[in-house]
């Protein structure tokens, strides 16, 4: 009888020992991919969320015409930005997130952060 159970006991241990090992690959896996998909996404939806918000490749967007409803908006969270300011100085973010919207790459730090935040997420939402 001993011996059962000693033999059943290393079993858990090899059980709970390969189960740690392939959790910390899968992981290891997920923080990986999100890093990955991440860093691949980044420099195309960076334009496209840039848009949305105002900046684009002739300038920070001021007011919008609504021809269907005869309206004026009264601007963009861009122009909201800058208006509070002032001018912009050449190297700040605001002007790097205007260069990326006029067409320039993302620089590498906003592709290294995006992957960084890729591998988190792939750590809390692994599946």
């Amino acid at each position: 009888m001993g011996n059962s159970l000693i033999a059943l006991d290393l079993s858990l241990h090899l059980h709970f020992f390969i189960m740690g090992k392939v959790f910390s690959i899968a992981l290891a896996a997920a923080c990986i991919g999100g890093a990955i998909l991440s860093a691949t996404i980044a420099p195309v939806a960076a334009p496209v969320v840039l848009g949305v918000v105002g900046f684009g490749a002739e300038g920070v967007a001021a007011a919008k015409a609504d021809a269907l409803n005869s309206t004026i908006s009264t601007g963009s969270v861009a122009a909201g930005i800058q208006a509070g300011i002032g001018n912009v100085a050449a190297g700040s973010l605001f002007a790097g997130a205007q260069s990326v919207a006029a067409g320039g790459a993302l620089p590498m730090i906003g592709t290294v952060i995006s992957a960084g935040i890729g591998a988190v997420t792939g750590i809390f939402f692994p599946f």
